[in-house]
């Protein structure tokens, strides 16, 4: 019967089904998601790294480009959707959110730039985001039109003299002092412009008090840090190996610097077991209202697990012996992170990709591994929506996938034990089968997450 050979249901997946079908990285033909799906995506996922089939290159200017075609029909509204998405924290990292503006910023018209400047304090919320930003727009070769130099200013006059008042290093090439002379904000009497530009005492305590941590020993440190509550970033380098300096920074420090320096801390002896600095840390990262303030993502928690247990930091040759109930804690964390994401109350189903590239490392964290990020995305799935259903898929017929997929049980699971579950599990990839399950299943589903590491067939 010709009929059913050319039926759509026998043509290959080399092959197109119909003309709006295009080719994919991986031989096979998909449909395309629109420029503001793909803006989306990059907001979210980035480009670090690049993923299975592109390289980090080709994968961020693939994504310039859509972006950019955006920014020709509406730049106005590529601003908004940067301006949300790093608001809500749906993001890991804040420097795609920052790249998007600067990109703006050059292709965008009058009314996107003005969009930008009013932006900038939103999106650059720290001193390392507007560095970073500076350094985005000199990369694109844009000039700093006056639009852009208020928006800058803007950010100055937006922030206190105590948050201005942190040291921030200089990132590629740019210092706070430079964006200052670069934009003028209009404040003459700020003690904190005066120190940036010029260094030195400026009668703002928390600044004089920095100031005078150069030449003291680690004791006096520790009780100036403790009594004018003095950040890492305002510490002199060689203070950072004292375990009495880090137990003075721990007094008031932010969570996610907390988190972030969990592994300096163990290394130098601050955190060992039984220790109070182990208690404190501990019970910080089982406060809620401490991680919803913090707007920390689960999987940025994930992150830190993974490096923490490894005992080596991501980068240099930093070495610690973790704690195991530091180790505890940040799990649990990543779990009560998971809370704080916003139900969208729609039938979910939650589709995980269990092929053997699922168990290789996550690009840029060779800690984690692809099954444990996609573990703690599942959980979060269903601790915000109520009815939620996960499988795993895999080729038909390989370990015993009959149909290609079957029941994950993830709700009211420990993440370790999802994550164990997932690690017994491999086969080939084929993206159809979330969309079988979904017609099969009892219920109707108004969404499927497939959490997969590629483009696949």
């Amino acid at each position: 019967m010709y009929s059913k050979i050319l039926s759509p249901q026998n043509v290959p997946q080399s092959q197109p089904l119909n003309s709006r079908q295009a080719p994919n990285a991986a031989g096979g033909y998909t449909y395309q998601v629109s420029d503001m799906d793909q803006l989306d995506r990059f907001l979210i996922l980035g480009s670090t790294g690049g993923n299975y089939y592109f390289g980090e290159h080709q994968l961020a200017k693939m994504n310039v480009e859509a972006i950019v075609r955006c920014i020709r029909k509406d730049g106005v509204e590529v601003v908004k959707r940067a301006v949300e998405i790093s608001r809500a924290g749906r993001a890991v990292s804040n420097d795609p959110a920052i790249f998007t503006l600067a990109l703006v910023s050059k292709h965008g018209d009058e009314a996107s730039r003005r969009a930008v400047a009013g932006a900038v304090p939103e999106v650059c919320r720290t001193g390392t985001h507007i560095l970073n930003f500076a350094a985005e727009v000199e990369g694109l070769g844009k000039g700093w039109g006056r639009t852009l130099k208020r928006g800058v200013a803007s950010w100055f006059l937006s922030k206190s003299e105590d948050a201005l008042a942190i040291k921030y290093a200089q990132r590629n090439g740019w210092a706070l002092k430079d964006l200052l002379r670069l934009a003028h904000p209009k404040s003459p009497d700020n003690k904190v412009f005066a120190h940036l530009l010029k260094g030195g005492a400026c009668g703002h305590p928390l600044i004089d008090a920095a100031e005078s941590l150069k030449g003291m020993d680690a004791k006096e440190a520790s009780q100036t840090i403790l009594e004018y509550k003095i950040p890492r970033e305002a510490v002199p380098t060689e203070l950072l190996n004292s375990p009495e300096v880090w137990e003075a920074l721990l007094q008031a420090m932010p969570l996610t610097a907390m988190v972030r320096n969990l592994g300096k801390m163990t290394a130098v002896g601050l955190i060992a077991p039984g220790s109070d600095a182990e208690t404190k840390v501990v019970n910080a990262l089982a406060d809620k209202d401490r991680l919803r303030k913090a707007r920390v993502h689960p999987l940025a928690l994930l992150v830190a697990l993974s490096v923490y247990r490894a005992g080596r930091g991501l980068k240099g040759s930093l070495t610690w012996t973790p704690s195991g109930m530091v180790k505890y804690a940040l799990s649990e964390a990543v779990t009560l992170a998971m809370e704080f994401a916003p139900a969208l109350g729609l039938r979910t189903l939650v589709a995980i990709d269990v092929s053997g590239s699922m168990h290789t490392s996550v690009s840029g964290v060779p800690q984690l591994r692809t099954h444990q990020a996609a573990a703690c995305m599942a959980l979060a799935a269903t601790k915000s929506e109520p009815k939620c259903h996960t499988i795993a898929f895999s080729s038909k017929g390989y370990l015993g996938f009959l149909k290609g997929y079957q029941d994950l049980d993830v709700k009211g699971r420990r993440l370790d034990d999802v994550v164990a579950t997932l690690a017994t599990l491999s086969g080939g990839t084929d993206l159809s089968l979330p969309l079988v399950a979904a017609l099969h299943m009892k219920e109707p589903v108004d969404l499927i997450q497939v959490y997969t590491d590629s483009e696949t067939w």
